[in-house]
């Protein structure tokens, strides 16, 4: 969504590569949980371009499923918590994007059976309507991971794994509305020696 938007709605310090003028002018010094995001959206508030290059990174994901959960919690609340930096149109996509990512999976658990059911209860059309709203909007981010992949066969894993990774980062998102960290968690990194060791 990069190429797509004015401002990102966020970033990923492992893919910037930052001009020293542009650091210089904005810096890191922001009281966030997600300072990389931040500073992305500071750049460009304060006049700064960005381009979307076609290139691969390597970096350090996190360790284990633990891990990741805790990283997507930080970034959730991060992002929360730090949207008021963003015009108000952009707020408002990122409230949207927030409970679609932390929401769909377990409203989607709730709801199936009532989906499925033959009984029809008036009660419950509020929530059925909500589902479908929201795996529509999931609907939208899969369909964008086939759009980057300009429909080719490496996009056929994205289909297949799509609910299953959803709900990996949906479990961190989760847990960061029902308990939001306090203080920042960096994620662990392995040193080549631990890799290596790993390989043996």
């Amino acid at each position: 969504g990069y190429a797509d938007s004015e401002i990102p709605l966020y970033s990923w310090g492992g893919g910037l590569a930052v001009r020293k003028s542009v650091e210089d002018a904005v810096t890191w010094d922001f009281d966030t949980l997600i300072e990389d995001t931040v500073f992305m959206w500071f750049a460009v508030e304060n006049g700064a371009s960005f381009e979307v290059v076609e290139t691969r990174f390597r970096n350090q994901s996190p360790l284990s499923l633990t891990e990741m959960f805790e990283q997507r919690r930080r970034w959730l609340v991060g992002t929360i918590r730090s949207e008021e930096y963003l015009p108000l149109g952009h707020q408002l996509l990122l409230t949207v994007r927030n409970v679609v990512w932390g929401f769909s999976p377990i409203l989607l658990v709730l709801t199936t059976p009532l989906l499925l059911s033959p009984i029809r209860l008036p009660e419950l059309l509020p929530l059925e309507v909500v589902t479908w709203v929201l795996l529509a909007l999931t609907l939208v981010w899969i369909l964008g991971g086939i759009r980057y992949y300009d429909y080719r066969a490496q996009a056929l894993p994205v289909v297949l794994l799509s609910p299953l990774v959803i709900l990996f980062h949906a479990l961190g998102a989760m847990w960061g509305f029902l308990l939001p960290p306090q203080t920042f968690h960096a994620t662990p990194k392995s040193t080549d020696a631990e890799a290596n060791d790993s390989l043996e």
